[in-house]
């Protein structure tokens, strides 16, 4: 998956940083969608397709669910996909449609983040990145979170 935006796009975003680096999901693309519908007053277009060339084989990692992992299978799985929309001439569109969401359905709203992202100093670092275009990042303050963080847990335990 990959994003293209223009500057001004860029510029719209970073005014709602505090949706994007404190929205406690790894998948920033989730992130972006938090930003498109809880702040950007002109909201953002997204093209999606419906099948894509690219996969991930991968049945083992970290963010599976299931105890099976057999790539091999998932491999031969994807070939009968690409196989399929070859015979079918969906490789290959001569047009595309064009569909929409409505972002005031509650539908839209029913986000629900994966986590992966609570780390304080991970959404330190990226507000700063957000707040600075990434010129002037403040790493005292991070660190400074971070000691914090590790204060509390010798005198807390585990938070």
């Amino acid at each position: 998956m990959g994003m293209a935006f223009n500057k001004s796009t860029w510029q719209e975003v970073r005014k709602c940083g505090e949706y994007f680096c404190n929205y406690d999901e790894y998948n920033y693309d989730f992130s972006f969608q938090n930003v498109n519908i809880k702040c950007l007053k002109n909201h953002l277009f997204v093209g999606v397709i419906r099948g894509p060339r690219v996969y991930h084989v991968g049945e083992c990692g970290t963010h599976q669910k299931t105890k099976i992992c057999n790539v091999d299978g998932k491999i031969e799985e994807i070939n009968s996909k690409l196989e399929g929309a070859w015979r079918d001439n969906l490789l290959y569109p001569v047009e595309l449609n064009n569909g929409t969401v409505d972002l005031n359905h509650p539908s839209s709203h029913s986000l629900v983040n994966n986590g992966g992202w609570a780390d304080k100093r991970d959404q330190c670092l990226c507000n700063n990145v957000i707040n600075t275009n990434g010129r002037e990042v403040d790493l005292q303050k991070c660190r400074n979170i971070y000691e914090n963080l590790m204060k509390r847990k010798r005198n807390f335990g585990n938070l």
